[in-house]
């Protein structure tokens, strides 16, 4: 299969290329910068070019790895130079506001669009074992099939959702542990100590949180910026954490131990329906361990 990728100098767009190519694929990747194409060359033999006529004539599959500010406008100059039937992809971490506008513009044209989003970044060794959402999208939905079982055959856990449920998943599972991370990063910085101070007091809980906190914070802050501002479920899930946070400190406040316990035991039972509770705490030093 012919694979053209835009936005293949980017972290994502450039794991795609390599894992696609380990895969059998002809891939081609396009960007605006000539230097860092021929990097990409250099380093990985992907093909490279910033001529969207050459690039994307004959693909079967386009995956667009551009940020969401910007997809609608790539897709839209991408369109002219895209043979009829072939299948655009994303790979956007929210989905609600943009689908309807990209599905519009490519059904227009006889273009097929199938919304992904894999849930791991550019330091997956490979697909194997990672979850892969895709979101149908009215009116493009016989192409799903080809592209899931795709993803399966590259060993990748594919779940199926509609827009408005994969945002409403991502404010938990995205939105909201880049939040809590900030928040963590944000508190220490404005605590007035230096930080190899504070960790010398730190313990094992300390550890790893600061590890997760630590990778958050490195990230681009454009991206994770957009990830935060453009989902409104997330929006939606700040307004419950503010309330979450006044009833916690009360419960503080009033020294209330029956409340406190509450709260702890319902997230304990909660917690109870993951296949690795009963392993957790042996799982939580071995992780401690290799981080140590």
């Amino acid at each position: 299969m012919k694979i053209a990728i835009i936005g293949a100098t980017g972290k994502m767009g450039a794991w795609f290329c390599q894992e696609f190519i380990k895969f059998g694929h002809n891939v081609t990747g396009i960007g605006r910068n000539a230097a860092k194409l021929r990097e990409l060359d250099s380093k990985h033999h992907i093909q490279g070019t910033t001529d969207y006529t050459s690039g994307l004539t004959g693909a079967n599959w386009i995956l667009v790895a551009v940020p969401l500010d910007v997809i609608v406008q790539v897709v839209q100059n991408s369109l002219p130079f895209i043979d009829k039937g072939a299948i655009i992809l994303d790979i956007l971490s929210v989905k609600g506001s943009v689908l309807p506008i990209l599905g519009k513009v490519c059904k227009e044209v006889g273009v097929q669009y199938v919304s992904t989003h894999p849930m791991f970044g550019p330091g997956a060794e490979s697909m194997k074992d990672r979850n892969l959402i895709i979101t149908p999208v009215p009116e493009h939905e016989k192409a799903v099939a080809q592209v899931k079982e795709q993803f399966i055959a590259m060993g990748a856990r594919v779940t199926e959702a509609g827009a408005e449920f994969h945002d409403k998943m991502m404010a938990l599972v995205l939105n909201l542990p880049h939040f809590l991370n900030i928040l963590f990063g944000k508190i220490l910085a404005s605590s007035g100590f230096e930080f190899p101070l504070i960790k010398q007091f730190g313990g094992t809980t300390f550890a790893l949180q600061e590890f997760l906190s630590l990778n958050v914070n490195a990230e681009d802050p454009a991206i994770y910026g957009q990830f935060q501002f453009e989902n409104p479920a997330f929006h939606d899930l700040l307004k419950e954490f503010q309330e979450l946070i006044g009833q916690y400190t009360k419960i503080i406040e009033t020294k209330d131990p029956a409340l406190f316990k509450q709260w702890m035991q319902g997230n304990d039972t909660f917690f109870k329906q993951d296949a690795l509770y009963s392993k957790s705490n042996s799982l939580f030093y071995r992780i401690l361990k290799i981080l140590s």
